[in-house]
């Protein structure tokens, strides 16, 4: 944080005030407060919110100053990320020469994104319905070989829980106007 010392003119003698590079006045404590941290609030704030996905502009970043001789802590420090995060990125690099994500590893889902907010819906409009219900609906309407298991935890995904609703009893009008009575 480049901050300088401000004075007043025709004294000499300093003041507990010191201007930010953004031209805001500052007194010590602040600045020793924000200095006690690794940066500003909301520079750390940045610094979180950016996102380490693949092929995003910050590993393009890296890789750029990784081919001009930048050293690896060097660029760790200049954009404010781990050192480990850029080492991991440059050896992606030099071993496939690219910096979009490779084909990943493992057992594809059943059900897609678009398949688990109909089984969602469903779930919801058909709220009284059993699992067996839900399993014979879904293998009917996706028309995929569906497990228990993977309908159950394709419900756990959507947020939703497998307790059947209970439903309650009817109340006829008189029954309605006693209620209101007594209450």
């Amino acid at each position: 944080m480049p901050a300088t010392r401000s004075k007043e003119v025709g004294t000499g003698a300093e003041v507990g005030t010191v201007e930010h590079s953004t031209g805001e006045q500052l007194n010590w404590k602040q600045v020793r407060v924000m200095t006690e941290y690794k940066g500003s609030i909301p520079e750390r704030l940045r610094r979180s919110q950016k996102r380490m996905e693949r092929g995003s502009p910050l590993c393009k970043q890296i890789v750029q100053q990784f081919m001009n001789n930048v050293s690896q802590h060097a660029i760790a420090r200049n954009l404010g990320i781990s050192s480990s995060t850029v080492h991991n990125i440059i050896k992606r690099f030099r071993e496939s020469g690219e910096i979009s994500a490779s084909k990943r590893q493992g057992r594809k889902p059943t059900l897609n994104a678009c398949d688990l907010r109909s089984l969602r819906r469903h779930c919801i409009k058909n709220r009284h319905h059993s699992v067996t219900d839900i399993i014979t609906w879904a293998q009917e309407h996706f028309r995929k070989p569906l497990s228990v298991n993977t309908v159950r935890h394709s419900i756990y995904k959507c947020k939703l829980k497998l307790c059947r609703a209970k439903r309650k009893p009817y109340i006829n009008n008189t029954q309605k106007r006693r209620q209101l009575l007594w209450a």
